[in-house]
């Protein structure tokens, strides 16, 4: 799961990868699973800026399915 806070910081499985590395990262997992699904679960204080970001990166990493993760609060 990658996750978005609402200061933006990006967390993958829960460990910070600063946006500058995120691509690289994300292109490692597809090239180990080329079906991969990366679910994004951003806070809602996150602005879409930083959402669309991450968005860009996996795209250009090479996932080709990403799925949003809703928290019942």
């Amino acid at each position: 799961i990658m996750s978005l806070t609402g200061s933006g910081e990006a967390l993958l499985d829960e460990r910070p990868v600063p946006i500058e590395n995120l691509e690289a990262e994300l292109k490692a997992l597809q090239e180990k699973d080329p079906d991969i699904n990366l679910q994004l679960q951003a806070d809602r204080a996150a602005v879409f800026e930083s959402v669309a970001k991450v968005m860009a990166c996996a795209q250009r990493s090479g996932i080709g399915k990403l799925s949003f993760v809703t928290v019942q609060q």
